[in-house]
């Protein structure tokens, strides 16, 4: 996939961490395809780190039990977003950066294919 389709010099711009997913076929996991350099600053994490969903979710989340609560939570968020055709959701959560750190974090994601078929973009806002 050409990261051009992502208007990429858009995203650099942005003074907030964001990373764009993309679904893989019959599987619930998403390939993380682009990841801003803000988010590389922020939370440490690149591509290598984390190339898909469910590892960025084992990296992010490393506690299981407070994994399984955000995992619950954005389920809950997700289908309530599809039961009232919204265009977004948002959690915040606390984020386990690559350096060691916990951040909380709104995290939005657009959820409608806006950018390519099966892409979605996260964007990660720092909450006090």
């Amino acid at each position: 996939m050409n990261q051009s389709t992502f208007h990429t010099e858009l995203f650099e711009l942005m003074p907030v961490p964001i990373a764009i997913t993309k679904s893989i076929e019959n599987s619930t996991n998403a390939a993380i395809v682009y990841i801003n350099q803000c988010f590389l600053d922020e939370l440490g994490w690149d591509i290598n780190d984390i190339p898909d969903k469910n590892t960025w979710w084992t990296k992010a989340y490393p506690d299981e039990d407070y994994r399984k609560v955000v995992e619950r939570q954005w389920e809950l968020v997700t289908s309530n977003a599809a039961d009232n055709n919204e265009k977004t959701v948002s959690i915040v959560v606390n984020i386990v950066t690559k350096y060691g750190d916990i951040t909380r974090y709104k995290v939005s994601t657009l959820l409608d294919d806006y950018l390519n078929e099966g892409c979605k973009v996260s964007v990660f806002t720092r909450v006090a």
